[in-house]
């Protein structure tokens, strides 16, 4: 069975452990697959946001991919931390490598997706966070975390939320 899904990686297309990628090609691995940073098998996530747990989005240029495991895998979660549907698969195929561009486009659009867990995890520009601000300009946990995560703003959860939006300065 095919499992559609996103890997991240740093600005050169390696993953976390060094390994090299490119759009257009399929990766195996050989082995038992297996979890973690000891583990065997190449991970990705089934949601783009979920990706940013492996990558340091905040302080760092990455680039994310549309994959498809093509081989064997096992799925994971980690209940915990509210991550569902990772993969480790013997086989991927990196189809797409998304734009800067077509990751905003994706998280501003889409309505089955995390926009709280991605504005965690992904530095934006100021006129993305600026877009941002507008679209969820009646969503206050999107605002705090944009507040937060985006413009650093310490004192986010301690003020009283109407004084927050009011000096928000949206369009």
């Amino acid at each position: 069975m095919l499992v559609h899904g996103f890997k991240a990686f740093d600005k050169n297309m390696k993953n976390c452990y060094g390994m090299q990628f490119e759009e257009g090609r399929i990766y195996k691995i050989d082995g038992k697959l297996c979890f973690g940073t000891k583990g065997n098998g190449i991970h990705f996530c089934k949601r783009m946001e979920d990706t940013l747990r492996y990558v340091d989005g905040m302080g760092s240029e990455i680039k994310i991919a549309s994959v498809i495991s093509l081989g064997d895998y096992k799925e994971s979660a980690d209940e915990y931390y509210g991550y569902y549907d990772m993969y480790v698969a013997s086989e991927l195929f990196v189809e797409h490598i998304f734009t800067r561009e077509e990751i905003i486009t994706y998280f501003l659009n889409s309505a089955s997706c995390s926009v709280d867990r991605f504005l965690r995890g992904f530095k934006l520009e100021k006129k993305e966070v600026d877009l941002f601000k507008n679209k969820f300009m009646n969503d206050l946990e999107i605002l705090k975390t944009i507040l937060y995560y985006q413009e650093e703003n310490l004192n986010t959860y301690s003020v009283d939320s109407k004084l927050l939006i009011k000096n928000m300065n949206i369009k």
